[in-house]
């Protein structure tokens, strides 16, 4: 007996050992399949691959986990570093260590934000780095900065001779992707476009399956043709099977409109789930929109709560200011105003959603407005509530006026009836006016007196 306890107990101790030995090997691996040059793509695999071998000190392990955090490979959104500080620090570890791939990414995440660090100095001269290290990767990149003029002096002609170098010579799948965004974004030329994308296609780049699924659908998806419908469908199969979110939402969102795209056992549904669990606004915001419409699909109730949920979601992922965001605050302030449909009517939500955006928003001072004077006076019965409300009032309707949005400015009528609900003077509606001049509101200070 203790002759077999011994000899598990070596066996054991050996598997732990060659187990540590093949770490490198399954790093080298686990980083062929993230980048496609093996497949299938096991997720679980890289990412617990990574995660070993960042934690044995191995350089290329910490750039690749750094690209996990960054594309959710393995995990959901919500489950990734809330901030960009974890990517850096495995970057720099990487670069340290003399990882040229690490390096390369290091100086292409500095160049992608250096508006916010103004580090493009130490950027350049880490792609320069990387590329004597062998980057091939670094090569094309800075090969679009001197195609687009970014932080070298333009030469279209000399970028784009160099990215088609690197395609012919040394086969870059960055490269060929570079060029057929050119060739589609720029010049319109989608012959060659496709040219560019198939041959970073055929290396199991995610974003060129994705722009092929495009280009075969066109800008109407849902007017293409059935065959055409079949091919992007096809294609954007291909890229979700290497984690494109977009592809996700995309294909989704082809299948809401056709169910003959749909093959057996596929849901649009979840497929807009799954991209907004990799991280797709987009379709985010479009899950918010279904559950706040749910526009005839007799399977799909409407479910305010949910629709909350996602527009809440969106704002976070999303707290620049765009057409959507700009959208999601004033759909949030009629749901939380009106309640219903699962959802329970809540004014101090109303005066949170709206702080943040106050300053630039028309819906949301008018949003804040109302309800200071609203005629239960839920928030407050005294003067300074009525005062503060009607300032709220007077920013939507000079907001209005400089963003030319005629459809949202509150009419003199308008105004008189509020004010009048709680027997204004003259007096307050000056000391109103006063507040207003004096910039408030605005997001930095409180609502509420």
């Amino acid at each position: 007996m203790k002759w077999y306890l011994s000899l598990f107990m070596i066996m054991q101790l050996a598997g732990a050992q060659l187990a540590k030995a093949d770490l490198p090997a399954m790093v080298e691996l686990a980083h062929r399949q993230l980048i496609g040059e093996v497949m299938p793509f096991d997720q679980k695999f890289v990412l617990d691959t990574f995660r070993r071998g960042s934690e044995a000190g191995i350089a290329a392990a910490h750039t690749g986990l750094s690209n996990c955090y960054s594309w959710s490979v393995g995990m959901d959104y919500d489950c990734m570093p809330v901030d960009e500080k974890p990517i850096r620090q495995l970057l720099e570890k990487a670069a340290d260590m003399g990882d040229a791939n690490g390096t390369y990414l290091l100086g292409k995440y500095l160049i992608d934000t250096c508006l916010r660090h103004g580090t493009h100095e130490r950027a350049m001269a880490l792609l320069d780095k990387a590329v004597s290290m062998g980057s091939v990767d670094a090569e094309a990149f800075l090969a679009v900065c001197i195609l687009d003029g970014n932080y070298v002096e333009q030469d279209t002609e000399a970028g784009l001779a160099k990215l088609r170098v690197l395609v012919e010579e040394k086969s870059n799948t960055l490269a060929a992707v570079y060029l057929g965004h050119y060739h589609r974004n720029t010049v319109r030329d989608f012959k060659t476009a496709e040219k560019y994308f198939l041959i970073a296609a055929e290396k199991n780049h995610a974003g060129a399956m994705v722009a092929l699924g495009d280009m075969v659908l066109g800008n109407k998806p849902w007017e293409a043709r059935k065959d055409k419908k079949l091919q992007g469908a096809d294609w954007y199969r291909k890229a979700i099977a290497r984690n494109s979110a977009e592809a996700m939402r995309k294909l989704g969102g082809l299948q809401v409109r056709d169910t003959t795209v749909r093959k057996e056992g596929e849901d649009w549904y979840q497929l807009w789930l799954d991209a907004d669990r990799k991280g797709d606004s987009t379709a985010t915001f479009e899950l918010a929109e279904i559950h706040n419409h749910a526009p005839g699909y007799f399977f799909r109730d409407l479910d305010w709560s949910k629709s909350a949920a996602f527009y809440e979601k969106y704002l976070v992922r999303n707290p620049r200011v765009d057409g959507s965001s700009y959208s999601a605050v004033e759909r949030l302030l009629e749901l939380y105003g009106s309640g219903g449909h699962g959802l329970k009517r809540d004014f101090r939500k109303c005066l949170e959603i709206a702080l943040p955006y106050i300053d630039f928003n028309t819906s949301a001072a008018a949003c804040v407005g109302r309800i200071l004077l609203h005629a239960e006076a839920p928030m407050g019965k005294t003067r300074e509530h009525f005062i503060r409300g009607y300032a709220c009032l007077l920013k939507s309707r000079e907001l209005s006026k400089y963003h030319e949005q005629d459809l949202y400015l509150i009419s003199d009528e308008a105004l008189f009836m509020l004010r009048s609900r709680h027997g204004m003077t003259q007096e307050e509606v000056k000391q109103a006016e006063a507040l207003l001049k004096k910039g408030y509101p605005n997001r930095k200070t409180p609502i509420l007196p």
